[in-house]
């Protein structure tokens, strides 16, 4: 024959600790929320040093830019040998 245990003597002889504390979401729900919390202020911290160093990079990039003399061609001066005037007239072209 087979013993029966029914629930009120299977907790009668129960001596574990229970929590009694209620959440309405499970523990893997909770966990994810924390790692998702996570993740955004590690994705926050990172756009904020890429705009830091990127702030940083410009402005070196300006004061070196500014800082340095102006390229200037070599300019070569000649006497002007030939006078060329323009007409509007037609047919005539230059003179």
């Amino acid at each position: 024959m087979q013993s029966h245990e029914f629930p009120d003597n299977v907790s009668r002889t129960e001596d574990d600790e229970v929590s009694t504390s209620f959440s309405a979401r499970p523990v893997s729900a909770r966990k994810s929320r924390g790692h998702y919390r996570d993740v955004l202020a590690g994705l926050f911290v990172a756009v904020i040093l890429v705009r830091y160093f990127h702030a940083h990079a410009v402005a070196k990039a300006g004061e070196t830019a500014f800082s340095a003399p102006p390229p200037v061609d070599v300019v070569i001066a000649r006497p002007a040998t030939r006078v060329r005037t323009w007409s509007f007239r037609r047919n005539r072209g230059m003179v």
